[in-house]
């Protein structure tokens, strides 16, 4: 167990035995600020940290809003696509999005996260036929989705 989980259990244990207010309290009175002031600081930790998550949400759709705005003859099956990637039924994990990437011989190096890479998805998605995608959203609408779909998928491609 880390030092840091340690602490975090310690502090658990804290809540329990005294209260949070009584907890604040004291801390504030050892580092020499009001309780009020300390509470304040709490919360504005706590505001930062939902609203920059909130932030990127929000940026990411923006990125994914733009490029199926360039395309509105397909714009209804990039949206019903983004929604199963948003709930992940649609390449659930990172390593899928990089098979799929490999697929259509695009570079997956430096692919982070899932969010990270929705807009170079997105603009494969894109450039994918009407029909691609239809065959996307029914394979991933009527299964559960598991990364070895698309190892399937290529296998069936090469036998044709």
């Amino acid at each position: 167990m880390s030092p840091d989980e340690i602490l975090e259990l310690e502090l658990k244990l804290f809540l329990i035995k005294y209260g949070e207010k009584k907890i604040l309290t004291s801390l504030a009175k050892l580092i020499g600020i009001s309780p009020s002031e300390l509470e304040n600081k709490v919360q504005k930790v706590h505001q930062v940290g939902k609203k920059t998550v909130k932030e990127k949400g929000n940026r990411l759709s923006r990125v994914i809003e733009e490029i199926i705005e360039q395309h509105p003859q397909k714009a209804r099956l990039l949206r019903k696509l983004y929604d199963q990637f948003q709930d992940r039924s649609f390449l659930p994990e990172t390593h899928d999005i990089k098979r799929l990437l490999h697929r259509y011989e695009l570079k997956s190096d430096g692919l982070k996260s899932r969010d990270s890479s929705a807009p170079k998805v997105f603009k494969l998605l894109a450039s994918l036929e009407e029909n691609e995608l239809e065959e996307l959203v029914q394979l991933h609408k009527n299964s559960n989705f598991s990364s070895l779909g698309i190892i399937s998928d290529e296998i069936m491609r090469h036998q044709v």
